[in-house]
């Protein structure tokens, strides 16, 4: 879902577009764009090498990719509020729209940080496996950090 958003996104705008795979328990995009072995997101928050050499272009003018990068550094770098912070501060300077893929929004400890960094929030959740007294939550944390609700999709991910 993500990867087709940013995609549209970066089809239908003038402006440059973010997709950054922060999804740190299954790196799926990153394994797809065969970027595993490449500095990322997680590098970048560890500070040990800089954004400019873990954002990577794509075939899409407008659409460029940052992967999860070394997952060894999760426990040290992923919950950085200042290198989040960083991040996000980076992505409103060089990009139109950064669209980040995450875990599980209230298993992520990342996850109060992004959504009070963001500009607005979409959450994407699976139909079945996300009940409502889990919308019931999510609902809740992003009103407590006050972050902006672009909305809910409530879908079923496996067709």
């Amino acid at each position: 879902v993500a990867l087709q958003l940013a995609a549209l996104l970066a089809r239908k705008r003038k402006g440059r577009v973010l997709l950054a795979d922060a999804n740190f328990d299954d790196p799926a995009l990153t394994e797809a764009a065969a970027a595993k072995s490449e500095p990322g997101l997680l590098d970048v928050l560890a500070e040990s090498s800089p954004i400019g050499d873990a954002v990577r272009p794509t075939k899409l003018p407008h659409l460029s990719f940052i992967g999860t990068g070394c997952l060894d550094l999760r426990d040290e770098a992923s919950s950085s509020r200042e290198g989040w912070a960083q991040f996000l501060e980076h992505g409103r300077k060089n990009y139109g729209i950064v669209v980040i893929h995450a875990a599980g929004l209230l298993n992520s400890r990342e996850a109060a940080v992004l959504a009070k960094g963001a500009d607005q929030s979409l959450v994407v959740t699976d139909r079945q496996v996300s009940k409502k007294p889990c919308l019931a939550q999510v609902a809740a944390l992003l009103a407590a950090v006050r972050a902006p609700a672009l909305g809910v999709i409530h879908c079923d991910l496996k067709s």
